[in-house]
């Protein structure tokens, strides 16, 4: 996803977050169909497509044939999501028809998109996985500055298994130790 023009780093982050969090794909009462709701949200064909592919059909196209999709009418977001389906070569879009949605009175189109389940994961299991990880990574809160040249990296708080612990008065030294720890 791409911060809209004008929009700070800490809204673009929320709608980010919302757009992640409120995607969905739905089984519907045929299981060889299912849809798609919250593509709103998302102002990227390609971040929409990894959405749904690791999201919503949990990494496998394999587990039905078709997903239905709609947009309000007049907005770009289903257009470029059929478009970009269609230039990937993942399958054929058909734009059903335009209707009222009675609960908004929005003109909406149905989209119905018949998937290649092989072409699919094929792009779901390379650059789908790279755009679905970035768009889960969180992202720092306020930025992170580099420790001082003369400061030492924090040591761990835990010991673990195999781990040499170096008290922090000790002075570290390229000196090869012999076998038995001598220098």
């Amino acid at each position: 996803m791409k911060p809209v023009d004008g929009e700070t780093p800490a809204v673009f982050q929320k709608r980010r977050d919302y757009a992640v969090s409120n995607f969905s794909v739905g089984i519907m009462k045929c299981c060889a169909v299912r849809e798609v709701s919250g593509l709103t949200w998302v102002n990227d064909p390609d971040d929409s497509l990894a959405l749904i592919y690791h999201k919503g059909l949990q990494g496998g196209a394999q587990r039905c044939s078709a997903l239905l999709f709609t947009g309000v009418s007049g907005r770009s977001y289903c257009e470029d999501l059929a478009t970009r389906i269609m230039k990937l070569e993942l399958g054929i879009v058909t734009k059903v028809s335009a209707g009222r949605n009675p609960n908004t009175s929005n003109q909406v189109s149905i989209w119905l998109w018949q998937f290649d389940p092989a072409a699919f994961d094929r792009w779901g299991r390379t650059e789908g996985l790279e755009r679905y990880r970035a768009l889960t990574m969180a992202t720092p809160t306020k930025p992170v500055s580099p420790p001082a040249a003369n400061q030492q990296p924090q040591a761990a708080a835990t010991c673990r298994p195999g781990m040499i612990v170096v008290p922090s008065t000790a002075t570290i030294s390229a000196t090869p130790l012999t076998p038995d720890g001598r220098a």
